[in-house]
């Protein structure tokens, strides 16, 4: 199975043409950043919602799934709780009945902060019995032992089945590289831990290894569920700066001058110096695609090449080359 961030309504398209003509089965990956009334989202939830149902209708033998990704606190404020729970009534109501809730960011110990995570799963359950999950973290996995994935397992199964854990598989980026290394050995334990309850494993950030076949095979048959988080995001913002470059766009630099203000490029910066401002806000720019001043850059080229035709087209090649950690059969 793969996952992709739903950064974008041309990201959006390609996964529904690229699964339409190859009959994956994908999965967009929906976080409150992406897809909400926050300032920074590129679109609502109800909007998202009426566009999938526009390229269900374009692309009909598409197979997508919509999955709230990384629902939970960001902070232990608890207006933050609040909106964790407004973002669940809104999602039920339209429909959305796939979630992946992620608490860590609370204070307390593994089994503090899993009791106020069951909270919201119980209120999930109680609204649509059918609904389906994901759990864990890439955060807390980190510092998770056999023995520590296999508490909170126990601890969950006595009210939920989870269809999916995400672990920590080693994988780290930075900038707009995979900087870490896949630790077989050690996702191999814990994916035999998971299959004992009969959970799949699920590997986030593992973006960058679409040119290299060789890590892509290694996690056939480990990784049941691969999740593109930056990538796709990479390819829309280096080919809008490249095009924007080349056709003298002023609108460029509002935009990337907007981007490096938010700091949000201090979390994954490696080499690069801190005060490239063009570097830096291309690697987190794929966050950003909601601000007015990126909207001005699509359309503006647009205007004078079929950018959205380019787009797709490097997109779909980058699905495509994931093409054995793909599902096509429910």
């Amino acid at each position: 199975m793969l996952g992709v961030a739903c950064s974008s309504p041309q990201i959006v398209e390609a996964v529904y043409k690229f699964s339409h003509v190859t009959h994956a089965i994908l999965v967009l990956e929906c976080t409150r950043n992406q897809v909400s009334s926050n300032k920074s989202s590129w679109t609502t939830t109800k909007d998202l919602i009426a566009l999938t149902k526009i390229l269900k209708r374009k692309y009909p033998d598409a197979q997508v799934e919509l999955l709230r990704s990384n629902l939970g606190p960001s902070s232990t404020n608890k207006k933050e709780l609040v909106n964790v729970f407004s973002t669940i009534d809104e999602d039920l109501k339209l429909g959305i009945n796939f979630f992946h809730l992620d608490f860590s960011p609370l204070k307390g110990s593994n089994l503090d902060v899993a009791s106020r995570q069951a909270e919201a799963i119980r209120y999930i359950q109680r609204r649509n019995p059918q609904a389906m999950f994901q759990l864990g973290s890439n955060f807390c996995a980190r510092t998770f032992s056999y023995n520590n994935l296999q508490n909170l397992v126990e601890y969950y199964i006595k009210f939920v089945k989870p269809l999916y854990w995400v672990i920590d598989s080693g994988s780290e980026v930075k900038e707009d590289f995979q900087h870490g290394v896949f630790n077989y050995e050690r996702v191999r334990s814990l994916k035999n831990l998971l299959a004992n309850y009969d959970i799949k494993l699920k590997e986030n950030s593992g973006d960058f290894i679409s040119s290299s076949p060789q890590k892509i095979e290694l996690r056939e048959g480990l990784v049941d569920y691969f999740s593109l988080t930056h990538e796709l995001g990479q390819i829309q913002t280096d080919l809008t700066l490249a095009l924007a470059d080349e056709f003298k766009l002023d609108s460029m630099n509002v935009w990337l001058e907007e981007v490096y203000k938010t700091k949000a490029w201090k979390d994954i910066l490696f080499s690069t110096d801190a005060n490239d401002l063009f570097n830096c806000a291309s690697f987190v720019g794929k966050n950003y695609f909601g601000l007015p001043s990126y909207q001005r850059i699509v359309k503006q080229l647009n205007e004078v090449i079929p950018f959205d035709d380019l787009l797709q087209e490097k997109l779909m090649t980058c699905l495509n080359s994931y093409g054995p950690l793909l599902r096509t059969e429910n």
